[in-house]
């Protein structure tokens, strides 16, 4: 497992978002890259050109790609962005060999810095796992309410702001029992900026 660490560790400061980790990457992880997508890149091409393409093409793929991801990896992925989400940030995680598909995917990334490896998922990706995930990343089962509320603090973390109809949106894609902003809207302390 140490040689996926070694393999794959990108040395330097931590980057947040994806297409800024793929650039921290070099040109043969990227290959690898696109090669488990099935993107089209050109060993020819800059870092800076294959990197924005395959940021771009990953986002467009996560939302169906998520729901395809083994239990295993779902969670790992979960477990390195609650790590993220945490105060005091402390990685502990088993960097294993599970790990490596969601590297290879371009969806978690090691960083080594100052004797220390850290594990994050880009931003763009945690939120969409925020939405994606019915329970709202959380190691418990909360209910619908409580799922609105943490995602909306998570999009708003990373965006300062989050729009109600998007996360109604959101949830009327992926769950059961659909909802309307009028049903939801009494559960927040501000109104609405529709």
């Amino acid at each position: 497992m140490i040689q996926i660490v070694k393999q794959y560790a990108i040395k330097g400061a931590t980057k947040q978002y994806l297409e800024d980790c793929l650039i921290a990457y070099k040109k043969d992880t990227l290959l690898e890259i696109a090669k488990t997508h099935s993107i089209s890149v050109k060993k020819s091409q800059t870092k800076t050109v294959m990197a924005a393409r395959l940021a771009e093409s990953i986002l467009h793929q996560f939302d169906e790609d998520y729901t395809h991801l083994s239990e295993d990896d779902k969670s790992e992925i979960v477990t390195v962005v609650n790590i993220m989400k945490s105060e005091n940030r402390t990685d502990t995680t088993d960097r294993t060999e599970a790990q490596l598909n969601l590297i290879l995917k371009g969806y978690v990334y090691f960083f080594a810095e100052n004797q220390t490896v850290k594990t994050i998922v880009p931003l763009e990706l945690a939120e969409k796992i925020a939405t994606l995930s019915e329970d709202g990343i959380s190691e418990s089962d909360p209910s619908m309410v409580e799922w609105f509320l943490k995602t909306k603090m998570a999009i708003e973390n990373i965006y300062a702001y989050c729009s109600l109809s998007h996360l109604v949106n959101t949830w009327n894609k992926h769950a059961t029992k659909s909802v309307t902003i009028k049903e939801i809207e009494p559960f927040f302390n501000n109104p609405t900026r529709e």
